[in-house]
């Protein structure tokens, strides 16, 4: 399954019925979706055997929470899911307006882990995300 972190509604929804259109195409997984940091991460303590891939839409929450105002916030999200050793290993997929440098600023990671680094104003923003999807609906 994959599952979405974000708070802003519309964005989720957008990406979700993307990927159910294609995913009847390519006998893909059903997308899960949150809007709070914490019941992603309730969610995927519970379910990481299952999750194959994470896409998270993070603002420049420098301890304030860009995800609604509930605990943790986007890059709060990233270090906690980082930090623990039963999630740490989900690939997840970091959607931002910000450029790389300034997230990895706050939120330090290699270019070879499991995060891949999307900026929204990419024109080939949704070719890229779409790319990496179907990498994991072929596991």
């Amino acid at each position: 399954m994959i599952v979405f972190v974000d708070d802003e509604k519309w964005l989720i929804q957008a990406y979700i019925d993307e990927l159910e259109w294609k995913s009847k195409k390519n006998n893909c997984f059903k997308p899960n979706h949150f809007f709070y940091g914490k019941e992603a991460l309730d969610f995927l303590q519970k379910t990481q055997d299952d999750v194959r891939l994470l896409v998270v839409d993070i603002g420049m929450d420098y301890g304030d929470n860009d995800l609604t105002n509930k605990e943790p916030g986007g890059i709060q999200f990233l270090k906690e899911l980082k930090g623990n050793p039963k999630l740490k290993d989900i690939p997840a997929i970091i959607l931002t307006v910000y450029k790389q440098s300034d997230v990895e600023a706050i939120f330090p990671f290699e270019s070879n882990s499991q995060f891949t680094f999307i900026n929204r104003s990419n024109k080939d923003r949704d070719k890229i995300l779409w790319s990496i999807v179907n990498k994991y609906c072929k596991k």
